[in-house]
């Protein structure tokens, strides 16, 4: 049963699906005619699952971090890349935190490359000035052993107050060019700024 507990979870996570979905009558019917008798867990016990998911996660993730580390000895090894972003309605704000960096097999010598999801949570602060931007990134970082030392370069989405926060942290850092482009193409637009500059031949050539 706890298998296919754990298939459950994560079928609803691919599907980004709310727990409550095994509550359905389609849902239900339909698992029943799939297995008979079989009870889908409740939220306590996909708790449990999602917890137990997470830390053999993090386990998994800092001894990639640990070897990287050992085999650099010390020095900067690691790209940071974070987004911030705003449900208007609600003003509410979450910002996700991802790690890069390439590992090297020691007999084969050939290299993998990583795109490790470091963090990605609600954002506490209502305001989003560069310090409470440096510290949560400098929390999430704590939480794997990191510094700003490790990181050899990082590239934000361009906000002015997440490239403050980098220069606050001493990060070198590089700006998103996906992120650059499209708020270009926005500004030109007229569907951002303050000024509306609406440009009909670019509005046109991108429509």
């Amino acid at each position: 049963q706890l298998e296919h507990h754990i298939d459950y979870v994560f079928a609803i996570a691919e599907d980004t699906s709310a727990m409550r979905t095994k509550n359905r009558d389609g849902m239900m019917n339909f698992v029943q005619n799939l297995r008979p008798g079989y009870k889908m867990p409740d939220a306590r016990t996909i708790k449990k699952i999602l917890d137990a998911i997470t830390e053999t996660q993090l386990k998994a993730q800092m001894a990639l971090i640990n070897a990287v580390k050992a085999a650099t000895k010390g020095g900067p090894a690691f790209g940071l890349q974070f987004d911030l972003w705003t449900k208007r309605k609600v003003r509410d704000a979450f910002m996700s935190l991802r790690l890069t960096f390439v590992t090297e097999d020691a007999t084969t010598k050939a290299r993998s490359y990583h795109d490790m999801l470091l963090k990605f949570g609600h954002f506490p602060k209502l305001r989003h000035t560069g310090q409470a931007i440096a510290v949560w990134v400098l929390h999430a970082l704590a939480s794997v052993d990191l510094a700003p030392k490790d990181i050899t370069l990082a590239t934000p989405d361009g906000a002015a107050s997440g490239l403050k926060a980098l220069v606050t942290m001493g990060v070198c850092f590089d700006a998103c060019v996906e992120h650059q482009f499209d708020r270009a193409i926005s500004h030109a637009t007229g569907e951002a700024g303050k000024n509306g500059g609406d440009n009909p031949g670019c509005h046109a050539l991108i429509m």
